[in-house]
């Protein structure tokens, strides 16, 4: 009876201590092991969430490219194969340079209205990109609109070469690589397809900055389907005739904006691309 007594007041005094152990609560060590898993297991699920948001966005850009890329393409062909003029004729214009045929909600939301409007028989409210508040760095997002004029007169206003059916509309950034994504001429750093005619030559000039001198940089270039290459603007040395790849030293410029442009030629026609050294550190290549 004694044993039975004692074996009740031990198994007792044990439940009593896990008791007390229970009310005491977790100390500050493991509160904080428990805070920080949680915050690592948050930041892991709210990057993938962040990922997968902007993957959504950009499966939207590309869908609503096309649908736009299909509405100009209707409105082609019943209009004689003429793009949308954005209300000014010497966009389609053979004989004229007009750098005011090119449409965006950002940069010129009248001329963006007015393809809304020219496209309406073809597609319901123009879209416009869905990252219009996204801030990466210093890029934008933002749909683009270039009729023929547009393009030819912003890449090399001293020798349009306009050809009709020529035209651009493209997504400017996708978020997921900061590419461009968009159909017809002169798309930057594109992936689509879309209105450039066959044999087209295509061109791709970028500049390569040495980050151990100042003003030291190497503009590199290649080109398809090309004959000739002719480059105009940019520093003392880069114009006149050049092969269809090469590059071009740029030594000793400091603080200035120069363009380097250069236009390929080939049995399809004449491509020009160009890139802004901004001197002495950070190239931006334009569309």
């Amino acid at each position: 009876m004694k044993n039975l007594i004692k074996k009740i007041a031990i198994s007792a005094k044990k439940k009593h201590k896990v008791l007390l152990k229970f009310l005491e609560g977790f100390t500050l060590i493991e509160l904080l092991v428990v805070v920080a898993i949680i915050g690592i297991l948050a930041s892991v699920v709210m990057g993938s969430l962040f990922s997968a948001r902007q993957k959504a966005r950009d499966a939207k850009r590309k869908l609503e490219i096309k649908q736009i890329d299909t509405a100009i393409n209707l409105y082609m062909s019943n209009n004689n194969g003429l793009p949308p003029d954005l209300g000014d004729p010497n966009c389609v214009d053979l004989y004229t340079s007009d750098i005011t045929c090119i449409a965006s909600l950002q940069s010129s939301p009248i001329k963006w209205g007015i393809l809304g409007t020219q496209l309406s028989p073809y597609i319901t409210n123009l879209p416009t990109d869905p990252c219009t508040v996204c801030v990466t760095g210093s890029t934008t997002f933002e749909y683009v609109y270039h009729a023929p004029a547009g393009i030819t007169a912003i890449l090399n206003p001293a020798t349009p070469d306009f050809t009709l059916g020529i035209y651009s509309i493209y997504a400017l950034s996708l978020e997921n690589n900061l590419t461009s994504f968009g159909y017809g001429q002169s798309v930057p750093a594109s992936s689509g397809g879309g209105a450039t005619p066959a044999n087209l030559p295509t061109v791709d000039v970028t500049a390569s900055p040495n980050p151990t001198a100042i003003g030291n940089s190497t503009i590199s270039w290649t080109s398809t389907d090309a004959t000739s290459c002719t480059a105009t603007n940019g520093s003392a040395g880069w114009s006149g005739v050049r092969a269809t790849s090469g590059s071009f030293s740029v030594v000793g410029l400091s603080g200035l904006d120069i363009t380097y442009t250069l236009a390929c030629t080939g049995s399809g026609g004449s491509t020009t691309d160009f890139v802004i050294l901004d001197v002495p550190r950070t190239v931006y290549a334009a569309p």
